[in-house]
């Protein structure tokens, strides 16, 4: 399992920078001036099209590797808490609420005939509450995407991870689909972790730390993809509590932060 270990750490890598360096640039692209919006626009795509390939992309490694090399050895272990039966039901759901956070609406401000583009000498907060370039009134909690090229409402953040906005009409798939990928993600670290201690002899009398050093030292790739799986599915499982917290409130990051300044 060494170099599945080794393409896995290095894909992760490479996928998280490329995703980060893109957006740090098109960030700087458009705070620096207002010239190359159409060079901004598509920096701007283009790592939002990378960011929607990545999951699948980086879900069908992780699933490989399991497949190939963790599932092997379940069939010497006898608890039924350990079959991956679990994770392929997350693994379906999640796929199903990632489809649908694509492929969903976050929402669309329209733009009213009746209502006027303000003038440049009205005062900043009318302009303020004016989107210049869809040409529409913006409420308070909506936003214009850059990455969309459209105003939301009740916009909440763009996930480059789907390639879409996150608003008030999906963001409830979106929570589920967080909910769903950290129980996977966890359910696989505890999958692994406890293969790598059943395979490796327990004298009685070690202490548990001691006793993990030696699991690490066994079964050194187990234990590795275990971490690996544990700290994404710490990430995920962070992230799934502050939505379906943020679902439960009926608030969006924006309102929340406005209302804790």
């Amino acid at each position: 399992m060494t170099w599945l270990t080794c393409v896995y750490c290095l894909y992760c890598t490479v996928l998280f920078l490329s995703i980060y360096f893109l957006f740090i640039k098109s960030r700087r692209k458009k705070d620096s001036n207002s010239v190359a919006k159409t060079d901004v626009r598509v920096v701007l795509r283009s790592s939002s099209i990378i960011g929607w390939f990545a999951y699948p992309c980086c879900l069908s490694v992780v699933i490989f590797v399991f497949w190939k090399e963790v599932s092997p050895g379940l069939e010497t272990i006898d608890s039924w808490w350990s079959r991956p039966f679990f994770i392929w039901i997350h693994y379906s759901v999640s796929i199903i609420c990632w489809l649908c956070c694509v492929f969903s609406s976050a929402g669309v401000v329209m733009k009213e005939p009746a209502v006027s583009k303000p003038d440049i000498g009205m005062s900043q907060q009318t302009a303020k509450d004016y989107c210049i370039i869809c040409e529409v009134p913006k409420a308070p909690d909506s936003k214009h995407c850059y990455f969309c090229n459209v105003c939301v409402p009740r916009w909440d953040h763009h996930c480059l991870w789907i390639c879409n906005c996150i608003g008030s009409r999906n963001i409830h798939f979106f929570s589920a689909f967080l909910t769903h990928c950290a129980c996977m993600w966890l359910h696989g670290a505890y999958i692994c972790s406890f293969i790598a201690m059943v395979w490796t002899p327990n004298h009685g009398k070690q202490s548990f730390i001691s006793y993990w050093f030696q699991v690490v030292n066994n079964q050194f790739q187990l234990a590795l993809y275990a971490t690996l799986l544990y700290l994404g599915g710490l990430v995920f499982f962070t992230y799934s509590c502050y939505y379906l917290f943020l679902c439960i409130m009926t608030k969006n990051t924006k309102e929340r932060m406005q209302k804790r300044c």
